[in-house]
């Protein structure tokens, strides 16, 4: 079975420095300008391994959009995802005011568990399978 990454950012020049950054692995690579959730919405491959990092935090209503969109992320995937997928999302150094505030407890009553938490790094490792 061959892997294939498929990355995705709003930001055109994120995905010329992806690719740049990349370039040796680009025939495993598929690189798209779009914003994630409706990337997702429209993707129709099985999803493996999922990881979130969209939306800068802040506070404050800059932090209810970028838990909000990281919440329309996963609703977005849920259908995609495998049984053994892992997702990563980045922002969460706590998961209870971080951008992760409405997606892990989502993922949670779906089954998911949680397999790492970081403060350091703030990131969060879910998957339903341990």
């Amino acid at each position: 079975m061959e892997s294939h990454l498929y990355t995705v950012d709003i930001n055109p020049q994120n995905i010329q420095n992806c690719a740049e950054y990349t370039k040796n692995y680009s025939n495993f690579i598929t690189y798209t300008v779009d914003d994630s959730i409706n990337f997702l919405q429209k993707f129709d491959k099985p999803i493996h391994f999922l990881y979130l990092d969209s939306y800068d935090t802040g506070n404050g209503e800059k932090m209810r959009a970028a838990c909000n969109h990281q919440l329309g992320e996963v609703v977005a995937s849920l259908d995609k995802l495998t049984d053994d997928a892992i997702i990563l999302s980045d922002d969460a150094a706590t998961l209870d005011t971080g951008k992760v505030a409405y997606s892990v407890p989502l993922l949670r009553e779906k089954g998911f568990k949680i397999l790492w938490h970081s403060l350091e790094l703030g990131q969060v490792a879910l998957s339903k399978t341990e």
